[in-house]
């Protein structure tokens, strides 16, 4: 099928919905300590301990003002403006230097050889169909040489209760025709990493205690 996507108007309306709910960000805590936890693992085992990082798909900046605090150069770029301009009165409030731009991470508004280290911190299950080629290879291109890119993305057959909107040839959740969701199967995504340039130094699959299946990449280029 062909699909159709609808990247910031998606998100644009959970967001919007969340700050009216009174939440204090898109993730919960023990959420945002899990994604630090991958990241700092794939750090140490790199010997990374200091540098820039840049975060795909960062929302309102819960995981980038995590990494600031432990001592990295970090960057956010979300395509919806309520997140990022959430991540900018949060960054304000704390005197945060982070730096958030609203942007696509299709199409990085960054040089080549840019960052330390890249981060999807479950942004790449977003991205549909060709977008997925652009995505990696930005990901590739605004990575310093023997840098680290960490992506943490839904994977295998979503749960049950969504399984009536999965489309089994696009793998995607596809809901008044847009679709909004990939669940690709671990080789899949191992190798649109490979055909973007990256070397997979370690790689793991668990499920995300919500009936859905998550897999984590290390990379370097």
């Amino acid at each position: 099928m062909n699909a159709r996507t609808d990247y910031t108007g998606i998100h644009e309306r959970a967001y919007k919905r969340i700050i009216a709910e009174g939440r204090t960000g898109w993730s919960t805590q023990d959420s945002v300590r899990k994604s630090i936890s991958i990241i700092s693992r794939g750090m140490s085992k790199q010997a990374i301990h200091s540098g820039s990082v840049l975060e795909l798909g960062c929302g309102d900046g819960s995981i980038s003002f995590e990494l600031e605090a432990r001592g990295y150069m970090v960057f956010g770029i979300d395509i919806v403006p309520t997140a990022i301009e959430w991540a900018k009165r949060k960054a304000a409030d704390r005197k945060s230097d982070a730096g958030f731009l609203i942007g696509s991470v299709v199409n990085l508004p960054y040089r080549a050889n840019s960052f330390d280290v890249v981060v999807d911190a479950s942004c790449s299950h977003c991205i549909i169909g060709q977008d997925r080629n652009r995505f990696f290879s930005e990901a590739y291109r605004v990575l310093k040489r023997n840098g680290l890119f960490i992506l943490n993305a839904l994977c295998g057959d979503p749960s049950k209760s969504l399984m009536q909107y999965f489309d089994f040839e696009s793998r995607c959740l596809v809901r008044n025709g847009v679709s909004g969701r990939f669940y690709g199967k671990p080789s899949g995504i191992r190798r649109e990493a490979d055909l973007a340039g990256f070397s997979i130094t370690d790689w793991i699959t668990e499920s995300n205690g919500h009936q859905d299946n998550e897999i984590v990449l290390y990379c370097t280029k």
